[in-house]
């Protein structure tokens, strides 16, 4: 990301955010220019594909949680945590994976989301146990989808099939009403919607 473009970590630092971002692959180390306006950067989980990252990435999500209740200064805060897991090459998860099959890869792949949704539960769950569910949105959103085979391809990268475009993206936002949006919605109106 170039220098020249703001981000919302950028802005909300502006506006007097603690700000704090945790990597979790080597895209997101600070040579590709994601970590602007973030006051603090922990790459300390970084790895490459081949790493299970979920279960330290949802720990060090808790203990900012707990740290920030255990503070209470009415700084407001925001708060990026990077889940890389479901993703290629596929992995086995023990107790999980079994649930999905481990043998063809949309299986494994499944498994590899049970497994994160697992760990951003606890997450959740900390945001009630924590006392910050009255007040703080939570935003889960993915950059891409999987191919498995649907137009001759594997993976992502190639095109832009509903496979691959069509991703998960939930907000949870205190005083709004849950709701189901039918329509598309381009993720790059998320930032401009968030602020």
């Amino acid at each position: 990301l170039d220098p020249s473009y703001t981000t919302m970590a950028e802005i909300l630092r502006d506006a007097g955010y603690d700000t704090a971002f945790v990597a979790s692959h080597l895209f997101l180390n600070a040579g590709h220019g994601l970590q602007q306006g973030f006051t603090r950067v922990d790459t300390r989980i970084l790895q490459d594909e081949l790493a299970i990252t979920s279960p330290a990435i949802t720990d060090w999500g808790l203990k900012w949680l707990e740290d920030k209740a255990a503070v209470r200064d009415g700084i407001p805060w925001f708060l990026w945590l990077h889940y890389f897991d479901p993703h290629a090459p596929y992995l086995l998860h023990e107790g999980v994976s079994e649930n999905f099959g481990t043998e063809k890869e949309i299986d494994k792949y499944d498994g590899e989301i049970a497994f994160t949704d697992q760990h951003l539960g606890r997450l959740l769950d900390a945001f009630e146990r924590l006392g910050f569910a009255a007040n703080t949105i939570v935003v889960i959103v993915a950059d891409h989808g999987e191919e498995f085979g649907e137009h001759g391809h594997q993976g992502h990268g190639y095109d832009l099939h509903e496979e691959v475009v069509h991703v998960p993206l939930a907000l949870r936002v205190p005083g709004i009403v849950p709701r189901r949006v039918s329509g598309a919605v381009p993720t790059v109106d998320l930032m401009p919607t968030l602020l």
